[in-house]
């Protein structure tokens, strides 16, 4: 049988040659181990931001769903000139009162710019809206009625060319011009 080493591996000891064959199967088996790991941080980086973005988005729910809950009973108390829901809407508004705090302390460091430019526009607005809750409140213990607020959160949808449907803003748009317009039978 003839030899067919080069020259240099016979000039190498046997450790050198040991070395050699254990070598590059390790190096190998490094790269890929921390091309995984570099992987797994990413996802796990990932699964932090997802976890605080989920966090905001559950605490912008509560904070709408108490707000709502303030909403209903301010009708109460207005629809019983005064006399009704008193209690019951002062609880309610340390209610929203907490939630909306829990909002404040999530958003100081919740980052926006991932989800473009409409969204955070409308955040913009909401938070803005929320300026005027004092002045609501102020406005309904004095049973006074204040216009609107700018809707924040939902706009109206486009309607196809050609179409007859109408988005149910500009549906109720279009009642409350007509109900002012039509005389009174």
């Amino acid at each position: 049988m003839q030899d067919i080493t080069p020259s240099s591996m016979r000039s190498l000891t046997l450790a050198a040659k040991l070395l050699s064959m254990v070598l590059v199967p390790v190096l190998g088996l490094c790269f890929f181990g921390l091309t995984v790991s570099w992987e797994k941080w990413q996802v796990y980086q990932d699964n932090v931001v997802l976890e605080r973005n989920s966090a905001v988005l559950r605490q912008i729910g509560s904070s709408v769903h108490e707000l709502q809950k303030e909403r209903g009973r301010s009708v109460g108390f207005l629809g019983g000139k005064g006399q009704v829901f008193v209690n019951e809407l002062r609880e309610q508004r340390l209610a929203t009162d907490q939630a909306l705090a829990g909002l404040e302390n999530l958003l100081r460091t919740f980052d926006a710019s991932p989800f473009g430019q409409p969204f955070q526009d409308r955040l913009r607005a909401g938070v803005e809206n929320l300026g005027k809750l004092g002045e609501r409140r102020t406005a309904v213990t004095a049973r006074r009625r204040l216009p609107p607020l700018k809707r924040a959160l939902t706009t109206p949808a486009p309607s196809p060319p050609g179409s007859t449907w109408s988005s149910p803003c500009r549906t109720s748009a279009r009642m409350r011009t007509l109900a002012t317009a039509s005389p009174a039978m």
